[in-house]
């Protein structure tokens, strides 16, 4: 009789951090994925490890985020279009925690190019571009969108790849798209803009002045969905 496989014991954290104590030494990353696949864990037990929530309704992909975890969330990456479903996958990557954040928001609020950059890719891959405007226009509990997200973080750099993101995701409607994200109030009744700490102030003000202004008018030409892979390299301002 076979040896019946583990049941769901812990969370994802706990097995990334157990796999990585078996090595003794900095390993390739491959190694690590093949370490993961070698557990003795049933299809249905590595299932709810990636799509377990916390008290706080993290994810393991929000938490990978928040805590700027960049080997656990490359790991979370590579691992979960192997077993979840086109459906569950979107879900994991647009689920809100508790306070209203979207995996989006908080990447863009760490300020970390590597973790923007991976998720971006991911909502690229997933998502269609009436998604993606959602996930841009959501606000968490206090009011903030996506542009108030990444222009607080002091990341010229992350605001740059923002902007070539939504213009390079979702065509023609771009520009309104930032126009209405510029213009949003957050509950504090704040726009988006930098802090002014920021010594990019002056430079990310004038940026996002320039999205305020009215954009031109929309032609009756339909938008085409963008399918090719986008280049999230930063490459140039608007």
């Amino acid at each position: 009789m076979p040896k019946p496989r583990k049941l769901y014991k812990y969370n994802l954290l706990k097995v990334f951090d157990d796999i990585l104590k078996t090595f003794k030494q900095p390993v390739k990353f491959t190694k690590i994925i093949r370490k993961f696949e070698e557990l003795d864990l049933s299809h249905e037990a590595i299932i709810a490890l990636l799509t377990e929530v916390n008290a706080n309704d993290f994810t393991p992909l929000n938490s990978f985020i928040m805590n700027k975890n960049k080997l656990f969330l490359k790991l979370y990456m590579h691992i979960a279009p192997n077993y979840l479903e086109n459906e569950k996958m979107t879900e994991m990557l647009t689920k809100p925690n508790k306070f209203g954040f979207n995996p989006l928001q908080q990447a863009l609020k760490t300020g970390d190019l590597d973790i923007i950059r991976d998720l971006l890719l991911k909502l690229n891959e997933n998502l269609s571009a009436s998604e993606i405007k959602h996930e841009l226009l959501l606000k968490n509990f206090a009011g903030y969108n996506s542009l108030h997200q990444v222009c607080q973080n002091n990341s010229l750099e992350a605001v740059k790849i923002y902007i070539d993101f939504v213009k390079n995701t979702i065509g023609s409607d771009a520009p309104y798209i930032l126009h209405t994200l510029a213009h949003d109030h957050a509950n504090s009744g704040n726009t988006p803009k930098p802090r002014r700490s920021n010594r990019d102030y002056i430079f990310l003000l004038s940026l996002l002045n320039n999205l305020k202004k009215d954009p031109p008018l929309k032609s009756a030409t339909p938008d085409i969905e963008i399918s090719d892979p986008i280049q999230l390299l930063p490459t140039g301002l608007v």
